[in-house]
């Protein structure tokens, strides 16, 4: 018995000093000699031949787009814009005018508002809006109004960046 003892003993020191099984572990924490490695796309540890590792897809930058203060991408069809701390007017050509804000953190940029597509604006009809509070609907269509119109304020009288209301512009006859 106490030989068995002695024995068991002696063995300790012999395991300590080698590699245990599944001891050998990624930065994943995956199991390395127990034929595990890290799937990215799952991200879990996977054996490949038993589980199968999709690749990530990574959608590319859109190339088509403007860029507000931020850095973030403004797509195309965007009318009105948030970048995280403003509200931004957008035209075909890019960022028109923003609010000033000052944000320490800002928030995630979106579009608020899309421009609408196939739009028969008519005599009169109201082709661009801007409420900075927000109480009615912004219009961006500019470009939209028929021939013979032009978008244009009914009032040559007042100049200002909010145009609510009866400050509407409209497609109005081009006296020319």
């Amino acid at each position: 018995m106490l030989q068995l003892i002695k024995t068991l003993f002696s063995l300790f020191p012999l395991a300590n000093s080698q590699t245990l099984i599944g001891s050998q572990r990624d930065n994943h924490g995956c199991s390395l000699d127990g034929g595990y490695q890290w799937c990215e796309s799952s991200q879990s540890c996977i054996r490949p031949w038993m589980t199968e590792c999709h690749p990530v897809v990574i959608d590319p930058p859109p190339t088509n787009c403007h860029k507000d203060s931020y850095n973030h991408c403004v797509p195309n069809n965007c009318r009105l814009w948030f970048d995280g701390c403003n509200r931004c007017m957008v035209s075909e050509n890019g960022l028109l005018g923003c609010t000033r804000m000052y944000c320490i953190n800002p928030d995630v940029g979106k579009c608020l508002d899309f421009h609408k597509i196939n739009l028969d604006l008519k005599e009169n009809d109201i082709c661009y809006r801007f409420c900075e509070d927000g109480s009615e609907p912004n219009v961006q269509l500019n470009s939209q109004c028929p021939h013979g119109t032009i978008c244009k304020s009914p009032s040559n009288s007042m100049v200002s960046f909010d145009s609510c209301g009866n400050r509407a512009y409209r497609c109005l006859r081009n006296p020319h």
